[in-house]
């Protein structure tokens, strides 16, 4: 459940990113891959893809789109192609605090920085953690590609 919860927060805050007054960021349709990786805890995973059939627009209501059994708040701040997301999360005595950087390279390549730092979590996971996330569109979705969820 806590890295779930990790993993959703790291999730929605990169969906953070451009666009108009509401819109923090559209997702262009189209074939993604995503690397990852993950210091403190040694992980990193390998590349993915996924596939977004239509643009997506994330707002910042979409940032704060509940949680089952959390209790999280996400506050962007946008500069530029550049956007800090400061996330609080609580779940039973678990506090979890991210900062998140994420920089929009181009519409098509976005990378995404985030810092989480965990008070009370289960003893296997660590306290301070970094994952870095790069997302590029490499074009249309192609035959067997993995829906992106909705």
């Amino acid at each position: 459940m806590k890295q779930q919860l990790l993993c959703w927060t790291v999730g929605l805050a990169f969906m953070a990113t451009q666009a108009s007054a509401d819109t923090l960021m559209v997702i262009k349709a189209g074939e993604w891959v995503r690397t990852m990786s993950m210091d403190a805890t040694g992980s990193g995973g390998p590349s993915f893809k996924v596939c977004y059939k239509a643009d997506r627009t994330f707002t910042e209501a979409d940032l704060n789109r509940p949680i089952p059994n959390t209790d999280c708040k996400s506050t962007p701040q946008r500069s530029g192609n550049i956007v800090n997301v400061h996330t609080v999360c609580t779940s039973d005595k678990m506090l979890m605090t991210t900062e998140s950087v994420m920089t929009v390279n181009s519409n098509d390549d976005f990378t995404f920085v985030a810092h989480t730092h965990v008070e009370n979590g289960p003893p296997k996971l660590p306290p301070d953690m970094t994952m870095t996330m790069h997302w590029q569109r490499t074009g249309p979705c192609q035959p067997g590609d993995r829906p992106a969820p909705e």
